[in-house]
């Protein structure tokens, strides 16, 4: 969420949350490259039909599409806008292959950007959406609290590494075994999200 009233703010009110959200983050800073993610608080998607068409494009007015694919080096970025009602074969599958087709996915290392949890849904949706999209790593938002998931694309199963804190100041994660896909949930950096504990996630790709 970039956010916390994205749904109810008027135009005007947005606009000043935009401007306050550049002025700490230089979003619009072209020397630097920002992917920003829409959560329910900006577009909606936590309730069945709180998702409106105006809402996410006035966030891709200011943010531009929610479903992207970036490069960097050999890292490829593939944004996404998934919600907690929206399948994956039937849905977005479409969607993201319309979005990826002139850039297409070639790149052996992927990280895929959600707000919205993704590995912990069904067997339906997971399975397609790893087979299909293949990614490395899973940066998610959404509950505000900070969490890694392990899935184990053999057994189908879910084993969580870390809840709240970490163990050690610094995890290290092998993503050269292919056989499991991790999925962090970044904690919220707002207060008024309710919750004990706030902070950012940095992450380290050490090739």
């Amino acid at each position: 969420d970039i956010f916390d009233e994205g749904l109810s703010a008027t135009d005007d009110e947005f606009k000043r949350y935009f401007e306050r959200f550049d002025s700490i983050f230089q979003y619009e800073n072209r020397e630097q490259k920002c992917i920003v993610i829409p959560g329910d608080n900006d577009v909606g998607g936590e309730y069945y039909g709180d998702k409106h068409p105006m809402l996410r494009q006035r966030f891709r007015n200011y943010f531009g599409r929610t479903i992207a694919l970036y490069r960097q080096n050999e890292i490829e970025y593939l944004k996404l806008d998934i919600d907690m009602f929206e399948s994956y074969v039937d849905g977005k599958r479409v969607s993201i292959m319309e979005q990826t087709q002139n850039r297409p996915l070639t790149s052996i290392f992927r990280i895929v950007l959600n707000h919205w949890p993704l590995l912990t849904r069904s067997a339906r949706f997971v399975k397609p959406f790893i087979n299909e999209l293949e990614p490395n790593l899973i940066l998610k938002g959404d509950s505000h609290h900070f969490h890694i998931f392990a899935y184990d694309r053999i057994n189908m199963t879910n084993r969580v590494m870390a809840r709240e804190y970490l163990s050690q100041s610094i995890l290290s994660i092998d993503l050269n075994e292919k056989r499991f896909i991790y999925e962090i949930t970044t904690p919220t950096c707002s207060y008024r999200m309710g919750v004990a504990r706030i902070g950012y996630v940095v992450l380290l790709l050490d090739s």
